[in-house]
């Protein structure tokens, strides 16, 4: 019998913070509206759900920095490379 799994890698451009996803992305959309236009200085912004217990971090957690714009909604990226 054979076994299919599912690992998703990325991480940021410098390559200090890495990451992994174990399970297939969930309810992949892209938003327009104003606050991702500005937050990504562009059309929008493309993002997918994760599964809970699915996402882990590989390296470089320390490295993130947080930007809450107002509760709910915020930012995290890599301090060295943006």
């Amino acid at each position: 019998m054979t076994t299919n799994t599912f690992e998703l890698t990325g991480g940021c451009f410098c390559g200090q913070v890495r990451y992994a996803i174990s399970a297939p992305l969930q309810a992949a959309r892209c938003c327009h509206c104003s606050r991702c236009r500005k937050a990504f200085s562009g059309a929008g912004s493309a993002y997918a759900e994760v599964q809970a217990g699915s996402f882990r971090w590989l390296s470089g957690e320390a490295q993130l920095q947080h930007y809450v714009t107002q509760p709910g909604w915020g930012l995290c990226f890599c301090r060295h490379c943006g």
